[in-house]
This record gives C-alpha cells, structure tokens and sequence, in this order.
C-alpha cells in the first residue's frame, strides 16, 4: 500500500512540476474555428492562444511554438474562459495561467499544452 501512494504522489507531483505556466503575461494572439477544432482530440472546438511575457515557462510537450496553450470551448466553462481570454486579449490585461502538464487534446505539430486554469492578478 506504502508503494501504491508513494507512486502516486510521485505521479502527481511530478505532473504539478512540468505544468507550464506564465505569470503577469499578456495574450498575443487567440486562434479558433474549424481549422483548430479538427486538429483537437476529444472535441471538434477547441481554442488556442498564445502569451508573452512576465514570468514563463513551457511545458516540453509544447512543441508547437505559435501557441502557448489550448482549451474545449464546447463547454460552458470553455466559453467562459474565452469570454475571460477576449478581454484579457482586447484590454492588454496581464493574466496568469497555468496548464494542465497534458498536451493531449491538440497533438498536431508538436502538441499544445491544455489550459488548467487562468485570472487577473491585482
């Protein structure tokens, strides 16, 4: 049992430190529609977007160097991070957000990672 937890705690940690993330970034650039949404795995419409800026760190599964992240946006919580990622793109807000570690939804050209969460420091 010792090792079954062990594992797992490694597993989990070991996911929380690949995880890319960009603090105090500014959205550049959001790409969507069909041409996206047919690369994704697990969903025809997905969003990706990229950041630039303050304090970043890729994950090494994103080899898709135009785009720093990617999210479902067929879900009611993808379509309110896209609503958050307009404004913060629209305004030259700085974000932060952090990815899930996973590059599985969007494999295409080296793979983007996926979106875990994102918001507006003070």
């Amino acid at each position: 049992m010792k090792n079954i937890m062990l594992i797992a705690a490694t597993v989990l940690f070991s996911t929380s430190i690949n995880a890319g993330s960009c603090k105090n970034c500014k959205v550049t650039s959001i790409g969507s529609g069909p041409y996206y949404g047919g690369k994704c795995v697990g969903t025809s419409d997905c969003v990706v977007f990229n950041v630039v800026g303050g304090n970043k760190a890729s994950e090494v599964c994103n080899g898709y160097k135009a785009w720093s992240y990617v999210f479902d946006v067929s879900t009611d919580t993808g379509k309110s991070v896209l609503t958050q990622l307009t404004v913060a793109y629209s305004s030259g807000a700085l974000v932060t957000i952090h990815g899930t570690g996973s590059c599985d939804m969007f494999t295409s050209n080296g793979g983007i990672e996926e979106l875990s969460y994102m918001y507006f420091p003070q």
